[in-house]
Order: C-alpha cells, then sequence, then structure tokens
C-alpha cells in the first residue's frame, strides 16, 4: 500500500483506507486486518501486511432442452469448485445429440459431470428420429410376427390377420 520512512520516536500515520485485494473467479477478498498490531510510536524497522479473507463465489447453472428430461440440474446458486452431474433422456421417437454450452458440443454422452466455474448455461439437444415406414405383405397365412426395434429397444409383435391392411 505504502511504504513510509520515520524516525524513532515518531508518531506512525496509520492509512485511514482500507486495502482491497481485487474477486478472482474463485473468491471475493474482504479486509480482514493487519497482520499484527500497529505501534503509534515508532521504535523500530517494521513491516505491516494486509489480511484479507476469501469468500467463495457462487453461480448459477441452467439447463434447458426439450424433447426430453434431464435431471440433477441445481435449483440454487451453487459455490465456485462444485461438481455438477446431468442425465438426459430422450422421450419416445427423439434421441440425445449431446449437452451445449454456447455453441460447443461439450459432450455427447446422456451423463454430463462438470465442476461449476462461472455462471454456465447448458443446453441438452435431442433431435427427431426419422419415421420409418415397414410394409409387411402376407402371401399365405394368417399369422404374421413382426420384431422391431425402437429407439434401442427391441419389441416383437404377433397378430392374426385375414385381409387387412395393418398401419403401426
Amino acid at each position: 500500500i505504502s511504504t513510509e520512512k520515520y524516525s524513532a520516536g515518531a508518531t506512525v500515520a496509520i492509512p485511514t483506507e482500507k486495502p482491497v485485494k481485487p474477486a478472482d473467479k474463485q473468491y471475493t477478498y474482504t479486509f480482514s486486518g493487519w497482520d499484527k498490531d500497529v505501534v503509534e510510536t515508532v521504535n523500530a524497522d517494521a513491516t505491516y501486511t494486509a489480511v484479507f479473507t476469501g469468500t467463495l463465489n457462487k453461480y448459477s447453472v441452467s439447463v434447458s432442452g426439450t424433447n426430453g428430461t434431464v435431471t440433477g440440474c441445481p435449483t440454487e446458486d451453487v459455490y465456485y469448485g462444485t461438481s455438477v452431474t446431468l442425465k438426459a433422456k430422450a422421450k419416445e421417437g427423439y434421441k440425445f445429440d449431446g449437452y451445449y454450452v454456447g455453441d460447443t458440443r461439450v459432450s455427447s454422452s446422456s451423463t454430463y459431470t462438470f465442476t461449476v466455474t462461472d455462471d454456465t448455461n447448458v443446453v441438452a439437444k435431442f433431435t427427431q428420429m426419422p419415421f420409418s415406414e415397414l410394409n409387411v405383405s402376407v402371401s399365405s397365412g394368417t399369422k404374421l410376427k413382426v420384431k422391431l426395434g425402437i429407439n434401442g429397444v427391441e419389441t416383437t409383435q404377433s397378430a392374426n390377420y385375414k385381409n387387412q391392411n395393418v398401419r403401426t
């Protein structure tokens, strides 16, 4: 803050203005005092150091997305360094594309863990799966068995049909 030279026995001019330490991403600092009591009368060489208390900063995390759900987003601001894990699930007919921060895809996995170091807005993107049509023609008999895969889940459907057109 300052350096002053005094003669022995002189009265020390204690600074009236509190020292300031700029905040960083992790902490906001408050002046707590001096590292030792400041003497009023000079009797020897002395160095005084300002002491600051750091308060951990809080940041907001928001998640948005449509055509699916995301769990794990904090409902309140969280402290710098907090680990957040998001889990996405696409609704039927959609698939998970990835998590984006701005225009950058930060993960293509449906589970994404990151450390909070700033206000963060994560967008979960889901894309519609292409529609496909299955045409089945039965030339003889009345039994039909079809195995389908939707969103990676196989299902078998059986039915009895007689001279019918069926669309599923």
